[in-house]
């Protein structure tokens, strides 16, 4: 049964590693939810709802021993836990220990852990880097699956995709998913575009690798099938399908928006959210379905759903990489 909703839990507000451009606030004060009064709340969700994904997400959720509260919330939630899938990401940069092995395997029934990757800006230090790699094989030897998401910026896009596809198939990652990194500046949209028909190019020739690059392979199907690709971002409604969870107990919709706050845990009114009656709930669902006028009868607007709310578009283009699906289509057309 598909979710009926995504529940962000950001479990602190702070990280172990604060990248400058960071969306999900790493670089505040250190601010904790509270597992027993987030678990109520989500409780309460619960009786409205008949299914939900709970995402452990950030700053860096298992941030100094963070684990301890997030078994504690999983605890509180055991009666409802038919009704209630786990999911995290972590940037794996530190010490992996019994504990955190035990939440993955335990509680991840997908045994899919997802992980964050960005050279240079993330990793500060070869140390770093080496730390993350390390721990990437050890979840792979213990038989989880990791879900690498892979942060496009300048450093990225002017590497070889031949290069980075080799990089990630040599670490026998499962899962591969290429993002822009929103209200960063150092890219413009045709820089990302351009890239990824480069790694398309290059990727489609291969028949070796450990892994799926997600976001090629569901343009693909997206483009075979006329579907706008499976992503809430790309179909415009995060904040429907969303729920972020501040560690001061703020609540949001798009956990890339998470300053765009329209409730609190201390308040019990789940219909105002359900219901779609809370107003500045409304007025987020209703600004995001907004279509920038530039898409207006582009052959692929179905396809890519006008890209990300949250990006732009500037003096190169849209967001919404029309070179890539203009590549993409021809070889789609090519199988007919």
């Amino acid at each position: 049964m598909k979710p009926e909703y995504n529940v962000y839990v950001k479990t602190t507000s702070t990280c172990n590693l604060n990248c400058d451009y960071c969306y999900t606030g790493g670089r505040t004060k250190d601010i904790r939810f509270d597992p027993v009064k987030t678990s109520d709340w989500v409780k309460k969700l619960l009786t409205k709802v008949s299914r939900i994904r709970i995402k452990f997400h950030g700053g860096e959720p298992l941030y100094d021993n963070l684990v301890d509260d997030i078994l504690l919330f999983i605890s509180l939630l055991k009666n409802f836990r038919a009704k209630i899938d786990y999911d995290i990401t972590t940037n794996l940069t530190y010490k992996l220990n019994d504990k955190i092995l035990y939440l993955f395997r335990a509680y991840i029934e997908s045994g899919i852990i997802s992980t964050s990757w960005d050279i240079p800006y993330r990793f500060k230090t070869k140390s770093d880097l080496c730390l993350w790699e390390s721990n990437v094989q050890e979840l792979i030897n213990s038989g989880l699956k990791v879900y690498v998401k892979a942060m496009m910026n300048d450093a990225v896009v002017a590497k070889s995709p031949k290069s980075l596809i080799e990089y990630f198939n040599q670490l026998g990652i499962h899962y591969l998913q290429l993002d822009s990194i929103t209200g960063d500046n150092r890219l413009k949209n045709r820089d990302v575009d351009d890239f990824l028909v480069r790694f398309y190019e290059e990727y489609r020739c291969r028949k070796d690798l450990t892994y799926s690059c997600v976001t090629m392979d569901d343009y693909l199907s997206s483009l075979r099938l006329n579907l706008t690709y499976p992503s809430s971002c790309n179909a415009r409604t995060c904040n429907r399908d969303n729920i972020t969870i501040n560690p001061d107990g703020s609540i949001a919709g798009c956990p890339d928006n998470w300053k765009n706050t329209y409730s609190h845990i201390s308040d019990m009114d789940i219909d105002g959210i359900v219901d779609r009656k809370n107003k500045s709930l409304c007025k987020a669902i209703n600004l995001e379905k907004m279509i920038p006028t530039g898409c207006s009868g582009c052959e692929f607007l179905s396809v890519c759903g006008a890209g990300c709310s949250r990006s732009k578009y500037d003096d190169t283009g849209c967001p919404g990489y029309y070179n890539l699906m203009r590549v993409m289509n021809q070889d789609v057309r090519r199988e007919e």
